[in-house]
């Protein structure tokens, strides 16, 4: 099946029960019935309280009931409710460049992020703030992963670090 077109390049896709929310640099998120295949809501992103206007979202992941969106140097949080409808919430602000890679850790009570700007950081999943932010690679970084108490970032130069993060 061919789900309806955003009006420029798909950068995100993540999976709420039976819908798929996708993100574009048209600067929208779509949220797709996956048994009609049906477009059920188009969401500007500068409709989030906390949005930059001229800012297009990245990178998208559901965790639990909430919906993460890189958006430019910016992390915007929305709960997901019943529907589907998307309630803006919480923005983690502090990136320098534009977000590339949000991954959560529910467990933990946080969430990461890395950037053009050359660093991951480390934000409170409840309230958004900046809780720490590693330094050491010398390009973009595009990639976490975590393992155990280790997290790993991947930089555009090829250069893969490893934090340990507090138990």
């Amino acid at each position: 099946h061919s789900l309806q077109r955003h009006l420029d390049w798909a950068s995100g896709i993540a999976f709420w029960r039976e819908f798929m929310i996708s993100c574009s640099d048209d600067g929208t998120l779509r949220v797709w019935d996956l048994e009609s295949y049906e477009c059920k809501e188009v969401i500007p992103v500068a409709s989030h309280d906390l949005a930059d206007e001229a800012d297009t979202p990245h990178y998208l992941t559901v965790d639990g009931d909430n919906l993460y969106v890189a958006v430019g140097p910016h992390i915007l949080v929305w709960a997901i409710k019943e529907g589907p409808e998307l309630v803006p919430t919480i923005a983690c602000k502090d990136h320098t460049d534009d977000v590339r890679m949000v991954i959560v850790n529910a467990p933990a009570g946080s969430i990461y992020s890395c950037a053009d700007d050359g660093t991951v950081k480390v934000w409170a999943k409840e309230t958004g703030q900046h809780v720490n932010t590693f330094e050491g690679h010398t390009d973009e970084v595009f990639c976490l992963c975590l393992s155990g108490n280790n997290l790993y970032s991947g930089a555009q130069g090829g250069q893969i670090l490893r934090w340990q993060l507090m138990a």
